[in-house]
């Protein structure tokens, strides 16, 4: 729509001369418009007339005619054209960039004509994440969480088209998550002294994030040892330091000691 086309052909009129005669155009039944003025006696015409704005994608009919000096009207010369659908050009974005698990990444859209309509899709490589979304109506994006021991994704979108507007396809875009840092891990149930020979006493560790495992350890296993589930058995007199540290798992990294 708001292109210039040019329509050509030869009017006649068998009652007498043409000169004088208007040539008129309509599209789709709509309001016919002068196209020009006959002012010699041929008939041959070649006008460019420019088609409305308004045309959506689609094929239309174009009807011309001529009327004559006493308002009698010809019959129509029809003829038929397409107007196409629009390119479209679709943006992704995954924001923020670089998140940590097991946070999610937002992905949105951009780029679409202020008119279309239509769903977008987002992809993870060829699964299609959450359920498409409609264009302006709810939410316009959806989120993703890394999973399992994958960090490296590649992300796309998919516009569907309407009937004004072609479908199209992002450029597909690479996305690394990194892992968490837990939160500090600390120590329960330590005495503020022990004695030799007293009996075994078990420690408790909290704190830190994910599904690993604490692991404990004291500063001199001569004088004490700590086993796997905590328990603390002393071995001689003397001093030591009861450490432990959280192991990392898909989400986080292992934890500072």
């Amino acid at each position: 729509s708001g292109q210039a086309v040019t329509v050509s052909g030869v009017a006649s009129d068998p009652e007498g001369s043409i000169s004088g005669a208007e040539l008129y155009y309509s599209i789709d039944g709509g309001t016919a418009t002068k196209l020009k003025t006959f002012d010699t006696a041929s008939g041959n015409f070649s006008n460019s007339l420019t088609l409305p704005n308004n045309l959506r994608p689609g094929m239309h009919q174009l009807n011309v005619f001529v009327m004559d000096n006493g308002g009698a009207t010809s019959t129509f010369a029809t003829r038929t054209f397409v107007i196409p659908k629009i390119a479209t050009t679709l943006n992704l974005s995954a924001t923020p960039s670089g998140q940590s698990r097991p946070n999610s990444v937002q992905l949105s859209f951009s780029g679409l004509p202020s008119d279309a309509t239509g769903t977008v899709t987002f992809y993870q490589g060829s699964t299609q994440i959450g359920s498409a979304v409609t264009i302006g109506s709810g939410t316009q994006t959806v989120s993703f969480a890394a999973s399992g021991v994958i960090n490296d994704y590649t992300f796309t979108a998919k516009y569907n088209g309407d009937s004004n507007y072609l479908n199209s396809t992002s450029s597909a875009q690479a996305y690394t998550f990194i892992k968490g840092t837990q939160p500090s891990v600390g120590l329960a149930n330590v005495p503020a002294s022990c004695t030799y020979g007293q009996s075994a006493f078990t420690v408790s560790a909290n704190g830190g994030a994910g599904t690993g495992s604490y692991v404990y350890s004291v500063s001199d296993e001569r004088i004490a040892s700590i086993s796997s589930s905590g328990v603390v058995t002393i071995h001689q007199a003397g001093s030591f330091t009861i450490s432990v540290y959280r192991t990392g798992d898909n989400d986080y990294n292992q934890s500072a000691v």
